[in-house]
């Protein structure tokens, strides 16, 4: 046999070996692709499910089935979604809080009036926490900001666009209608809190010209009644607005 056929036999058998390493590669790759795709599919959809199961999603947000380039992808996008559904959770905690629902009640009128310094510093300190998730909700529907989980791990541009194909998918990631949709109704708890702080303001301020009897307030003039009832009617325009959102 020639040299030069030797060099190629060994050249040709370098080449096939080569592709096959390379091809396998390339499906290990994409499969790693597809399941990594399939995880998060998933567990976006058991979130959008009512009363969902925290403790399994976050079972899956916690395990990692993923290795190298695609590990730090799969590290980025699980830790936006853990910290959006932990936002979440705090505004869910905020709004379904028994102590907010019991603020203009005649049991708390009893128990904290009529000066109302722990209700006062409740309310105060609730609006806070709002303003605060609020601001992590936003940042979690800001795509630059949403970007900033994978651009810290400095990967090749291939894995940055992988992250942003699972974290957005093929749409933007709030529609400005639904942006000012939120809005609205961050705007309206802070308001309820609002009224809320006028009413109790309002009665400390005119302690002593009210009483509560049984399950009611009783005021000692109509003009302080119709101050109050005009609380309510707001509140009550307030709880339509936001039904209609």
């Amino acid at each position: 046999m020639k040299k030069g056929v030797k060099i190629a036999i060994i050249v040709g058998a370098v080449v096939l070996l080569v592709g096959g390493i390379l091809g396998f590669t390339i499906i290990k790759d994409l499969k790693q692709e597809n399941d990594l795709a399939k995880e998060v599919d998933k567990i976006s959809k058991m979130v959008s499910t009512k009363n969902y199961n925290k403790e399994e999603v976050n079972k899956l947000l916690e395990r990692r089935i993923a290795k190298g380039d695609y590990k730090t992808v799969e590290d980025a996008v699980k830790t936006y979604m853990s910290d959006s559904l932990k936002s979440i959770e705090k505004l869910e905690s905020i709004s379904k809080d028994e102590r907010l629902a019991k603020v203009l009640t005649a049991e708390n009128y009893k128990k904290d009036g009529p000066d109302f310094k722990e209700t006062k510093k409740y309310i105060s300190d609730t609006k806070k926490e709002l303003e605060t998730v609020k601001n992590e909700i936003l940042n979690a529907l800001d795509k630059e900001k949403v970007k900033q989980y994978i651009k810290d791990k400095k990967v090749d541009k291939y894995y940055e666009e992988f992250y942003e194909k699972l974290a957005f998918g093929d749409e933007e990631i709030l529609k400005e209608s639904d942006k000012k949709k939120f809005d609205t109704a961050i705007n309206a708890f802070n308001e309820l809190l609002d009224i809320q702080n006028d009413v109790v303001t309002f009665l400390s301020t005119n302690k002593g010209k009210w009483e509560v009897k049984g399950d009611k307030v009783m005021f000692y003039s109509q003009s302080l009644l119709t101050k109050y009832n005009g609380y309510l009617t707001k509140l009550q325009i307030l709880s339509t607005k936001v039904n209609n959102l």
